[in-house]
C-alpha cells in the first residue's frame, strides 16, 4: 500500500490562490449538453407570449375567411334591406315597453353607437332587458343550466365568452353549432368591430377602454346576451312575469315563445351563398319551368317533433282529424309528423302526383327538376325551406307554427302555398296541387317571388346586416350598462377560446370552416 505524502504549507498556499483567482474570473456560459437541447427548444413555447393572448392567430381565419367590405359601402347596402329588420322589433317588443328602442334602432341607418344607456328609462319602469333577466337566461338556458347555449358579449367591438366556461361534455354535435356561432361573432367583429381591430379579425387589448366601453369606435354596441342552439324554442312567454322574461337568441320561435330569432347555423355550415344562391341561374337553365315534372316532391328524415302542449300554434292533427301525438310528459308531446305524411301518401291513390318518401336520397339540386316541392318541418323548425327557395319551384309549406328570422317576408299565396294548415291534416296538399295545376302562371310567379326573397335577403352579406341591426336594437333595450369583467368570473375573448378549446376539443373535429 502506497504511503500518503504530507502536504506542504507552500503547496496549500498555491492551491488557495488558484481557487481565489477562479472565483474572481468572469464566468463564461457553458455550452449546452446535447441532452439539454430539446428542452431549450421547447422553452419559448412554455414561456408566456409577450403579445396579448386574445389576439387570434392568422390561421384561425381559415375557419371564417377574410372577406370584408368597405364600411361605408356595407352600411349603405344594409340600408337597402329595410324589410328584413321588421321582425326584430316584433321579437324585442316584449322588452320594449317604451314603444321605441328595438324597432327604431333596427330600422335606422346603422350608426348604432348605443352603449346600452338608451334602455335606462325602460328599465326604471320595469321594462327593458334587465341584468336579472339576463342572469336568468344564463343560469337556465346555457350549459350552466344543462342546456345547449353560451353566454356571450361584445365589449369595444370584441366578442367574449362571459360568466362561466362552457361545459361541452355531452353536447355532441351542438359543440360544432356553438363553435359555428362563435366564428360568426368573429366575422362580425372584423366587419363592424373596433376601428383598432385589424381586418384579419384579431384584436389587441387596446381596442376598448378599461371599463369595456367602445368609445364610439365600434358599430357593435357593448352588449351581453345568450345564444342557444337547441332544436326547438324553450322560453314560453306564459312562464315568466313581465320584466323577468329571459332574453335568449335562437334560430326558431313561435307565437307562444319569446326566443329572439337569429339565422340558423346551417346557413354557415352548408355555405349557403356559394352552394345555393350562386347556383340559382344554372339550375334555372337546367330545369326551366315548362320542363319541371308536375309532381309534389320531397325527401325527409323521419324526425319526431317535440311540442310543448302550451304552444297551441304548433299542435298537429293527422289525416281524417286523427291524433298523431303521444304525451311524453307534462311538457312534451312527441309527434311523428313527417312519418305520418309519408305513410298517408303511400296509402292513398296518389302515387302519380305525390313522391314524398324517406328515400332514396336525392340531392337538393335535383329537387329543381320538380315543379312542386313540399316543405315539412323536422324536430321543430327545419332549414330546408331556405334551401328550396332558390330552386325556382313552387313550395308547398307546412303550416307548423314555427318561425325564423325571415319568415315575415314570406307571405302565403304570394311566396308559397300553405298546406297541412292548423287544425287540419295532410289531405289539403291535394287541394293545393289542384289549384296550382289550374293556375300555372300564378304558381310560377310565386316560385319566382320566393326565389327573389332568398337572393335579396338571405346571402351572407345580408345576414351580416341582420346581426348588426339585431345587436344594436337589443343593446338599446338593456336597462344597465355592460362592463367588461362585470359578469361572473369568466371572461375570455372568443378568438382565444377557439384557439385553445376549439382546436383541442375532440382534436378539433368540431371546429369547421364556415361560409366566407
Amino acid at each position: 500500500m502506497a504511503s500518503q505524502q504530507p502536504t506542504s504549507a507552500s503547496s496549500l498556499g498555491a492551491k488557495r490562490q488558484r481557487q481565489q483567482a477562479a472565483r474572481l474570473r468572469p464566468q463564461l456560459p457553458r455550452r449546452p449538453s446535447p441532452v439539454h437541447l430539446p428542452l431549450l427548444l421547447l422553452l419559448p413555447l412554455l414561456l408566456p407570449s409577450p403579445h396579448p393572448r386574445h389576439v387570434a392567430r392568422a390561421d384561425l381565419l381559415r375557419y371564417y375567411g377574410n372577406i370584408s367590405y368597405p364600411l361605408d359601402e356595407q352600411l349603405s347596402y344594409c340600408d337597402t334591406l329595410g324589410p328584413l329588420y321588421d321582425g326584430i322589433g316584433v321579437d324585442l317588443a316584449l322588452w320594449n315597453t317604451s314603444g321605441g328602442g328595438g324597432s327604431s334602432s333596427a330600422g335606422g341607418g346603422g350608426g348604432g353607437e348605443s352603449n346600452g344607456e338608451s334602455g335606462g328609462e325602460g328599465g326604471s319602469s320595469g321594462g327593458g332587458i334587465t341584468e336579472e333577466a339576463l342572469q336568468l337566461a344564463i343560469d337556465k338556458y346555457t350549459t350552466k343550466g344543462s342546456q345547449k347555449g353560451v353566454a356571450l358579449a361584445f365589449y369595444g367591438g370584441v366578442p367574449y365568452i362571459i360568466d362561466h366556461e362552457p361545459r361541452l361534455s355531452g353536447l355532441g354535435h351542438h359543440v360544432n353549432i356553438l363553435f359555428t356561432y362563435m366564428l360568426v361573432m368573429l366575422d362580425l367583429q372584423r366587419q363592424y368591430g373596433s376601428s383598432s381591430s385589424s381586418h384579419n379579425g384579431s384584436s389587441s387589448s387596446s381596442s376598448s377602454s378599461s371599463d369595456g366601453s367602445s368609445g364610439g369606435r365600434s358599430l357593435i354596441p357593448d352588449v351581453e346576451f345568450v345564444l342557444a342552439s337547441s332544436d326547438k324554442p324553450l322560453v314560453l312567454r306564459a312562464d315568466h312575469p313581465p320584466g323577468r322574461v329571459p332574453p335568449v337568441m335562437r334560430f326558431c320561435s313561435s307565437d307562444e315563445h319569446a326566443d329572439i330569432k337569429i339565422p340558423i347555423f346551417h346557413f354557415y355550415t352548408k355555405k349557403y351563398t356559394q352552394n345555393y344562391l350562386a347556383n340559382a341561374p344554372k339550375l334555372a337553365a337546367a330545369y326551366p319551368w315548362e320542363a319541371k315534372k308536375p309532381v309534389v316532391f320531397g325527401r325527409f328524415s323521419k324526425y319526431y317533433r317535440h311540442i310543448h302542449p302550451a304552444a297551441a300554434s304548433t299542435l298537429k292533427r293527422g289525416a281524417r282529424n286523427s291524433s298523431i301525438c303521444r304525451q311524453e310528459s307534462a311538457f312534451t308531446l312527441t309527434c311523428p309528423v313527417r312519418a305520418h305524411f309519408m305513410e298517408w301518401a303511400a296509402r292513398g291513390r296518389h302515387a302519380d302526383v305525390l313522391d314524398v318518401k324517406s328515400g332514396p336520397r336525392v340531392s337538393l339540386a335535383k329537387h329543381a327538376a320538380y315543379k312542386y316541392l313540399l316543405h315539412l318541418d323536422g324536430q321543430a323548425l327545419s332549414s330546408r325551406l331556405e334551401q328550396l327557395m332558390p330552386l325556382g319551384s313552387l313550395i308547398f309549406k307546412e303550416d307548423s307554427g314555427y318561425k325564423t328570422f325571415y319568415y315575415h317576408l314570406m307571405r302565403p299565396y304570394e311566396h308559397y302555398v300553405p298546406v297541412w294548415k292548423a287544425g287540419g291534416g295532410p289531405e289539403d296538399v291535394l287541394e293545393a296541387l289542384q289549384w296550382a295545376e289550374s293556375h300555372d302562371q300564378e304558381a310560377r310567379r310565386m316560385a319566382a317571388a320566393a326565389q327573389q326573397v332568398a337572393l335579396t335577403y338571405l346571402s351572407k352579406r345580408a345576414r351580416s346586416c341582420y346581426w348588426l341591426r339585431l345587436l344594436q336594437a337589443y343593446a338599446s333595450l338593456q336597462s344597465y350598462t355592460p362592463v367588461r369583467g362585470g359578469r361572473g368570473s369568466y371572461l375570455v375573448p372568443v378568438s382565444e377560446y377557439l384557439e385553445d378549446v376549439g382546436r383541442s376539443w375532440e382534436r378539433g373535429k368540431q371546429l369547421h370552416k364556415i361560409e366566407y
